[in-house]
């Protein structure tokens, strides 16, 4: 099986773990062929524990949007995936093929008046941007996987996804 990996918008130290953690359990198992796409700035001299064709992606919105939306689908087609399995809590809108996404920020999850407390403007309109970014590309999402329970709940009351898809 070909798995394609979108790992491009994993920055912060715990989630570059998480991926980094996943990528290499995943192309450990010769049932798959693995392509990842990460970010640039992710440690080179420890690429050969991941496995996998690496792709770097240069950091900033626009770099993911152009990554996601030109050069990963067009890669995904000529490379003949199979399945795409995305990390960072947006999806890719019609990748052509099966999608799993993982939604690691409870942001997605809740409600603004849920948070308890009033974000910074800056980061209110990020979040507006990842809002509707996420929404665009739920359509085509096959399956979602969250933290916990809790955000799970919350994240189908929000936006409408049936429990079983999460």
């Amino acid at each position: 099986m070909r798995l394609a990996l979108n790992l491009s918008a994993l920055r912060g130290a715990g989630s570059t773990q998480v991926g980094r953690n996943i990528l290499g359990r995943i192309a450990q198992k010769t049932a798959f062929r693995c392509k990842a796409w990460i970010p640039e700035d992710w440690d080179r001299a420890r690429d050969r524990e991941l496995g996998g064709e690496l792709v770097r992606v240069r950091t900033g919105g626009l770099s993911k949007l152009f990554a996601e939306n030109v050069s990963m689908r067009a890669a995904l087609r000529l490379w003949c995936a199979d399945r795409l399995f995305s990390l960072g809590d947006t999806s890719l809108p019609r990748p052509g093929v099966p999608h799993l996404l993982f939604v690691q920020q409870a942001y997605l999850a809740y409600e603004r008046s849920d948070w308890g407390f009033v974000p910074p403007p800056a980061f209110s309109a990020k979040m507006r941007v990842v809002e509707r970014y996420f929404a665009l590309g739920l359509p085509w999402v096959d399956r979602i996987t969250v933290q916990n329970a809790p955000m799970k709940a919350h994240l189908c009351a929000r936006w409408n996804i049936d429990p079983e898809r999460v």
